[in-house]
């Protein structure tokens, strides 16, 4: 009897050990942070329709053998506007789901993606979605 609860017990462990493992990750949220004011490779700035005079690009930083895919956003409007998501995708692996924020006037602020080893600066710049105010954009 004894050997048979042990044995059930083992079983149970291993069930709920496998459940676990085979558990999709939920995928972290990146915050919004000031925009890096060097080692950045930008595209053009392109309109947001979702705020009034705000712009949005995407960049890689380079720096000391590891790159980061970057979203920018800057608001060159008279009122803040609400940022509902973003999310950033690189080529080379640093990609970042970005959360909620508000950027203000004259403001610019990041989502930035981890950083990656890399030997050299990538070529291609990251591709992006963010929805401000309820409406989303893709970039490029």
């Amino acid at each position: 009897m004894r050997m048979q609860v042990k044995s059930l017990a083992v079983a149970a462990a291993a069930v709920g050990a496998l459940a676990v493992a085979g558990a999709p990750a939920s995928a972290a949220t990146t915050a919004w942070q000031p925009t890096p004011t060097s080692n950045l490779t930008c595209g053009q700035g392109k309109q947001h329709p979702g705020g009034i005079g705000v712009s949005f690009t995407t960049c890689v930083r380079y720096e000391g053998g590891y790159a980061q895919a970057v979203l920018s956003v800057t608001s060159f409007g008279i009122v803040p506007s609400n940022i509902d998501s973003g999310e950033v995708k690189s080529t080379f692996g640093s990609n970042a789901t970005c959360g909620t924020s508000t950027v203000g006037p004259g403001v610019r602020r990041s989502c930035i993606g981890p950083k990656f080893p890399r030997k050299a600066p990538p070529t291609q710049l990251p591709t992006a979605k963010l929805v401000i105010n309820g409406v989303e954009r893709s970039y490029p």
